[in-house]
């Protein structure tokens, strides 16, 4: 709350008149506009709930009329006495074929409407008999043990859920038949009604909804436009409990999608009827209401923005000439350019505000400058830090081999040298080619491998496309001295170095590859987190990576520097400078 306050007081003056006019001119409006909206949308809902009650009734009386038809012939088949003594021995091998011809002479001998898809009879020892002409026994078969506990164990049939036929969805009534002298179980009749058949009914009867929703005793859907819902339980499709009595309406999802869903259920609690509406259809009947709504509220808005300009310009016209000298001096030009005109309180302001910005744009060239020396300090201190530490490693190198008696290699060291120091000093230039960085670090190993008696050998790659771009020098020597020390020297047999050079976007990726296996992945992970460390630790750790990490960091920037990695037995020193391509060539030559 303080921060909205503190953020109040900080609006400028016009902002605060134009805020309040809009406030008061707005809040009744948009009030008005709400409750406007909110009727509308009730009314919609009332019309669209009246609207599908009153298919919903209708639908029920036609469908209930079609089902009693299915149950009245699964009734009349499982109290037909010749099919229950034909299902009492029906169970014999010899009487099979004898209980099917004379179970599809009765079955054949119903009138069938045209809604029936088929009727399927199944004696106690689950012997199909069907007036199909293709019947298919085992998809009834797989129904029932679908159905599991749900098959009726009385004279009570239930609806069970679509499943598809012959390639026909098809809702199964499912009645059991009865020995009527000592009500012992004998066998299942099975009437299928077609989906197709109820589906037709729906659409004929339903005006305005999107889907209609057939439910039955245990909460499937038994007929749905949508087919993919048949079958489902009617929670698992909507998403919300619907009350199993009575009717009533919701808002709930269906498929992804809000709908306004209306429900009806039969008397005898067995059928559960639903219609389903997008909502956005819903609301958009309402939409001339709330577009009169709307355009009243911009009237008022307009009007109320044109007043409130029109009275804040002229109280802060004076000031805002005043703000818009002191925004332009905000920025880098700090160099004072309005000089007031009277000596009121503005111009004494003025006066002072030009006096700070001349103060402050001296110590801000004072600050760069520094800044600029210190940067420059720490780079040169860096490399002259890397420099001795070269020397005494080719000096010694050059001593062993005199000492041995090499008078050849010590005149090729000697070169290496030669070449290693010349690309070193470069003029007293900071950057210098890729090229000229892979050709120091070639110079280097040249003097090692002379001195470990071809220990290793090593090869170098680097992409032509860069070749002439600018680094900093000597960044790969020390990536390269750090491979020998700690991944080769100690090896017993030839290893070797490769080092490559490609472009990475706008950032150049040098990496010094060895296959030596003396760094461990601990090692490594103690190394990228000395390389990394702010200060320099206490320890006895070298300055060729920490110091190459830093010389990098300083020229390019945070995102680039030095760490290892470790693929396979190979341990990769890998160096990440930003591209920069060699504009001016005499400044850069080859040396």
């Amino acid at each position: 709350m303080k921060k909205i306050v503190q953020y109040y007081h900080n609006m400028r003056i016009g902002s605060k008149l134009k805020f309040w006019f809009l406030f008061i001119t707005l809040l009744p409006t948009t009030v008005l506009g709400f409750l406007n909206f909110r009727m509308s949308v009730d009314a919609a809902y009332d019309r669209y709930s009246s609207m599908l009650l009153t298919d919903l009734h209708l639908i029920s009386e036609s469908v209930q009329e079609e089902m009693r038809t299915a149950e009245l012939c699964a009734i009349r088949i499982s109290s037909n006495r010749e099919v229950q003594k034909i299902l009492q021995h029906s169970g014999q091998e010899s009487a099979y074929l004898t209980a099917e011809f004379a179970l599809q002479k009765i079955l054949y001998g119903y009138d069938y409407t045209s809604v029936l898809h088929s009727v399927y009879v199944f004696d106690a020892e689950e012997n199909c008999y069907s007036n199909y002409t293709s019947p298919d026994s085992r998809g009834v078969r797989q129904m029932l043990q679908d159905c599991g506990g749900h098959i009726p164990a009385s004279h009570m049939g239930i609806w069970a859920a679509p499943y598809t036929l012959s390639g026909e969805l098809v809702i199964p009534y499912i009645h059991a038949i009865f020995d009527y002298e000592n009500e012992e179980y004998i066998g299942t009749v099975v009437v299928n009604y077609s989906q197709e058949s109820l589906e037709r009914i729906t659409r004929l009867y339903a005006d305005a909804a999107g889907e209609i929703l057939i439910v039955n005793q245990n909460d499937s859907v038994i007929s749905a436009w949508d087919h993919t819902l048949c079958a489902k339980n009617m929670q698992e499709v909507l998403n919300v409990p619907v009350p199993r009595e009575g009717d009533g309406s919701e808002t709930c999802r269906v498929n992804g999608q809000k709908q306004y869903v209306v429900y009806f259920n039969s008397a005898d609690g067995r059928w559960q009827y639903i219609a389903a509406v997008e909502r956005n259809t819903v609301l958009s009947s309402g939409t001339s209401v709330v577009a009169i709504a709307v355009a009243m509220t911009l009237l008022c808005a307009c009007g109320g923005v044109l007043l409130a300009i029109i009275i804040s310009a002229s109280i802060t016209d004076p000031l805002k000439k005043l703000a818009s000298r002191m925004n332009d001096m905000s920025g880098d030009n700090l160099d004072p350019a309005f000089e007031p005109r009277y000596q009121d309180e503005i111009g004494q302001l003025v006066r002072s505000f030009n006096a700070m910005t001349v103060r402050l744009n001296d110590s801000i060239n004072e600050m760069l400058e520094a800044k600029e020396k210190q940067r420059q300090a720490e780079y040169m201190a860096l490399t002259v830090q890397i420099n001795p530490h070269f020397l005494y490693n080719t000096l010694s190198t050059i001593i062993y081999l005199n000492d041995m008696g090499c008078r050849e290699e010590v005149d090729a060291v000697a070169a290496a040298l030669s070449g290693l120091f010349r690309i070193s000093i470069s003029r007293g230039q900071e950057m210098i080619t890729v090229q000229q960085e892979l050709e120091h670090v070639r110079c280097y190993l040249e003097i090692q491998k002379i001195r470990y008696r071809d220990q290793f050998d090593y090869s170098i790659d680097v992409d032509p496309e860069i070749s002439q771009c600018l680094v900093i020098k000597l960044i790969l020597q020390p990536l390269a001295e750090n491979a020998l020390y700690h991944g080769i020297r100690s090896s017993a047999k030839t290893e070797h170095i490769r080092i490559t050079a490609q472009a990475d976007g706008e950032f150049i990726r040098f990496e010094v590859r060895d296959t030596g296996d003396g760094i461990t992945e601990d090692e490594i992970f103690e190394i990228n987190r000395y390389i990394r460390m702010p200060q320099t630790p206490d320890g006895t750790h070298g300055i060729g990576l920490r110091n190459v990490n830093e010389r990098i960091r300083i020229a390019c920037g945070q995102d680039c520097g030095v760490f290892l990695e470790k693929e396979g037995r190979e341990t990769v020193a890998v160096a990440v400078v930003r591209r920069q391509e060699k504009n001016d060539e005499k400044s850069h030559s080859d040396l």
